[in-house]
C-alpha cells in the first residue's frame, strides 16, 4: 500500500477555529490515545501523519482539511472537519468504542492497494481516508456526490480466495 506523505502534525496544529468547532460539538473532547506498538510502527513506515491525525485534501476542493480520532463521552469518534474559508463543517465518520489499536491511513487517488476480495491490485480513484481496526476489516471513507461514502475493506484475514 502506497501511502502520502505528509508533514508531521500533531493536536496543536489544529486551527483555532477546527478546534472551536470540536469544542462546541463535543466538550471535553481529547486526543484518541493510540498504541506504544502503533506509534512505533508509524514511525518505521514514515507516513508522515500521526496514527489520529491527518491534514489532507480529503473533498478534492484543494484545500486541505482535517481528520482526528477524538474521545468523547467514553466514545472514539472519527471525524473529519472540511475546510470551508475560514470556518470547518464537521463530518462524523465512526462510532467507536475507545481502542488504542485503531487508527487512520491516508491514501491520494491513484495510489495503489490490493483488493482481498477480488485478489487483484487497484488504484484509488479518488483520496481516501481509511479507519484501521485490530479486530475487523478496515472502513474506506470516500467524498463523493457532496458526502463521505463508506466501505468495508476486506484484508487478508477476512478474505476467502475460493
Amino acid at each position: 500500500m502506497v501511502l502520502l506523505l505528509l508533514c508531521l502534525l500533531n493536536i496543536s496544529d489544529l486551527p483555532p477555529a477546527a478546534r472551536s468547532v470540536l469544542d462546541r460539538e463535543y466538550p471535553g473532547w481529547a486526543p484518541a490515545p493510540i498504541a506504544a506498538q502503533v506509534r512505533e510502527w508509524f514511525g518505521q513506515q514514515r507516513f508522515g501523519h500521526e496514527p489520529n491525525l491527518a491534514h489532507f485534501d480529503f473533498d478534492h476542493d484543494g484545500t486541505p482539511d482535517w481528520a482526528l480520532e477524538i474521545l468523547a463521552g467514553n466514545r472514539e469518534q472519527t471525524v473529519v472537519l472540511l475546510a470551508r474559508g475560514s470556518s470547518y463543517d464537521l463530518q462524523l465518520l465512526a462510532d467507536d468504542p475507545p481502542d488504542p489499536f485503531t487508527y487512520l491511513l491516508v491514501n491520494r487517488s491513484g495510489d495503489r492497494e490490493f483488493n482481498f476480495e477480488t485478489l487483484q491490485w487497484f488504484h484509488h480513484a479518488r483520496n481516501t481516508l481509511q479507519l484501521m481496526y485490530f479486530d475487523r476489516p478496515p472502513l474506506l471513507f470516500e467524498w463523493s456526490g457532496g458526502k463521505f461514502k463508506k466501505k468495508v475493506m476486506p484484508n487478508d484475514e477476512e478474505s476467502d480466495p475460493k
